[in-house]
């Protein structure tokens, strides 16, 4: 194998990781059904690895087939994201924390959708608001398609677009709100599932700087 092959080898092992961080974390935030905690521990715990947090996943795995464990989770997406009195205590839209409004669809969710729409998405509206375009699984489900259209590109000019794309998403959304987001929900939650994860998606961006670039440089 040559050196330039192992290289391409090498980027493409990197952005498939990216990748299934992405989907990951996409599918830990939005309301979690029976397969949510289908989980790859095995692959998971290779990439807590890498990000220096193997620690932390130990205590879930055991936890992961309790019984009853799933309304456990189900019960505390609800309290945190959904519904909760006298407020919901972590609203998982970026428009909330970025506009000065603080309102759903507001000025950031209809950019969020313009980049979707530019990168040849179609979002359907729906009367479901979590729907909405800059609901954070949402957000990280598209640099999830952003980075598999990179890695599936043939020519450099469409694989310079994906990625450029992701650098400018990166930037201008998921920065400027996710870690922030994550590092509350970690404070807020009562279960490690939610606190791993939250732990998880906090640092795996911060090393996405170093990866993609904050698009400053």
């Amino acid at each position: 194998m040559t050196v330039a092959s192992e290289a391409f080898r090498s980027v493409d092992m990197e952005t498939k990781g990216r990748i299934f961080s992405y989907n990951l974390l996409s599918k830990v935030f939005t309301y979690p059904e029976a397969e949510t905690l289908e989980l790859n521990w095995d692959v998971i715990g290779v990439l807590l690895k890498e990000l220096g947090l193997s620690s932390i996943g130990r205590d879930i795995v055991s936890q992961n087939n309790k019984e009853g464990y799933l309304e456990e989770v189900q019960c505390e997406y609800t309290r945190l994201f959904r519904s909760a009195f006298p407020k919901v205590p972590l609203p998982p839209y970026e428009s909330v924390y970025t506009d000065e409004e603080g309102l759903l669809w507001g000025k950031s969710t209809l950019e969020v959708l313009k980049c979707y729409r530019e990168a040849g998405l179609e979002f359907l509206r729906t009367n479901d608001k979590n729907t909405i375009p800059d609901h954070i699984a949402v957000e990280l489900e598209f640099m999830a398609y952003l980075a598999s259209n990179e890695l599936e590109a043939v020519s450099e000019d469409e694989k310079r677009f994906y990625r450029e794309k992701q650098k400018s998403f990166l930037r201008d959304h998921l920065l400027k709100w996710a870690p922030g987001f994550f590092e509350q929900v970690e404070k807020e939650t009562k279960l490690d599932f939610y606190r791993i994860f939250a732990r998880f998606g906090r640092v795996f961006l911060s090393a996405e700087i170093e990866t993609l670039g904050d698009g400053r440089r």
